[in-house]
């Protein structure tokens, strides 16, 4: 089986059975208004094919807006991951319901996800890859803005790789930008090759600011799993590196990283954890087989499309081999559980020859007054990065690191998260004075975690981590 279809049944299949059917869904739809726009394929060729791009406005009670265009992480997310769920799954108001006042707020699905005209790990042979990346996700946008907004600048907002689409839709149209928040993301496609890097140095300052032994209860783990001395239910064997990536979607949130501290001291202590068997027990429970025609639901191809050919980079993988080895996650991990299929798609789906992403060199070009905001718990796109681009874009670019958050701060700390945003977004307004949430006692949550904490912070992170280590 090709790696191409070898990771979409996988991935569908991971998805599904742990989040269950994800149906699309308006929050309110007397106050939504939703539409898709034809655009080019291929902008070389504009009279060529036409796909479709879903959109979606929450409209504003100010009889004269502005706009406001949030852009979803991923790569293949869809615009729904800015739409608020409770426990039920029902929808409640969104995250940015509360700019409204002043804004009319528009989501949309990238090209190839979602609603939009969407690509299939069953047809992809018949599709150019290259024309599903950054640069024509910036230029539908741009679509987007002159067809359907209609105004002359947008307030861009994005976040993880939607803040990599906005940074570099902020260069490519400086023009077309009045303010430009970047959420928890990354200039480079560096962020993707030294992610093992990143995890490991974010577990260390967790240890020192949050958790105290937690590395040490992770390597005291870790050494059991090589053992063969950890109970699994089923007698499900993992390696050390099967463990690793168990733990990612607990690195999402900072209620995540509570389960995980816990998880991990009775794995050290005990040689076993409730947490991990009843991940365990939900993976290897029985479900019915997927029909063959039944439609493809997770991730879209597009995840793979991109991280293959714009942030996966031979050149600079072959030069991590003489860097100093990085615990836990380490580059043999990174190898095994990411590499390996993104270089093997790569060369099927001859993506060779696409620019990497990388937006380094042009952060001066960003003219619009510009938010950056990280969690200070980030794992995936930690505060060095954050700070990285404040240097670059320069002339006063503001940055805001929340305490307690991680990969989601709109999310984690939402009315602090969405207070700032508001306030950047509308310069020259008066609002009461911007309090951060007090600080939870990490150590002390871990010990009275209840089993929907952890249910939730595991569906949670699943859903963000979109399948990021393909299979597993």
């Amino acid at each position: 089986m090709s790696a191409c279809r070898r990771f979409g049944v996988v991935v569908v299949l991971m998805v599904v059975a742990l989040l269950g059917p994800a149906g699309a869904g308006i929050p309110d739809p007397a106050i939504y208004r939703w539409g898709k726009l034809e655009v080019p394929e291929d902008y070389d060729r504009p009279d060529g094919r036409q796909i479709e791009i879903y959109w979606e406005k929450l409209t504003s009670t100010n009889p004269r807006p502005q706009a406001l265009v949030l852009i979803n992480g991923g790569p293949g997310g869809t615009h729904e991951s800015f739409h608020k769920y409770n426990a039920q799954g029902g929808l409640e108001r969104d995250y940015f319901h509360s700019l409204r006042d002043e804004f009319e707020i528009y989501l949309f699905d990238q090209r190839g996800n979602g609603q939009s005209s969407r690509l299939s790990f069953k047809t992809l042979s018949q599709v150019d890859g290259r024309l599903y990346g950054t640069v024509n996700i910036c230029r539908d946008l741009e679509e987007l803005r002159r067809r359907v907004i209609g105004q002359e600048k947008i307030a861009v907002l994005g976040e993880s790789y939607g803040g990599m689409v906005a940074l570099s839709y902020a260069i490519y149209f400086p023009d077309s930008v009045s303010r430009l928040v970047l959420h928890d993301t990354s200039p480079s496609f560096r962020y993707f090759t030294n992610l093992y890097q990143n995890f490991s140095n974010s577990l260390a300052d967790l240890d020192a600011r949050e958790f105290p032994g937690i590395r040490q209860n992770f390597r005291k783990s870790l050494r059991r799993f090589a053992e063969g001395t950890v109970t699994t239910p089923g007698n499900v064997t993992l390696t050390p590196n099967d463990f690793l990536s168990k733990c990612l979607p607990f690195t999402y949130s900072f209620r995540g990283l509570t389960v995980l501290a816990r998880m991990v001291q009775d794995i050290a202590e005990t040689g076993q954890s409730k947490v991990l068997n009843g991940i365990l027990a939900a993976e290897v429970a029985p479900r019915p087989p997927a029909r063959d025609d039944a439609p493809e639901t997770g991730p879209s191809p597009t995840l793979l499309i991109i991280q293959a050919s714009e942030m996966y980079d031979p050149e600079t993988i072959a030069q991590l081999e003489g860097v100093p080895a990085y615990d836990p996650w380490n580059l043999a991990w990174a190898k095994e559980k990411m590499f390996r299929l993104r270089g093997e798609f790569r060369r099927e789906a001859g993506l060779e020859g696409v620019p990497r992403y990388d937006m380094l060199p042009r952060l001066h070009e960003v003219r619009a007054p510009t938010l950056i905001i990280v969690g200070a718990c980030d794992f995936v796109c930690p505060p060095v990065y954050a700070r990285q681009m404040q240097r670059g874009i320069g002339n006063g670019c503001q940055l805001l690191v929340v305490d307690q958050a991680a990969h989601g701060a709109f999310d984690e700390q939402q009315d602090y998260t969405v207070g700032a945003i508001r306030a950047f977004l509308l310069p020259g307004r008066h609002y009461a004075d911007l309090c951060p949430p007090p600080r939870v006692n990490g150590p002390a949550a871990a010990k009275a975690l209840r089993h929907r904490d952890v249910l939730d912070a595991y569906i949670e992170g699943t859903r963000r981590l979109q399948g990021l280590l393909g299979p597993r």
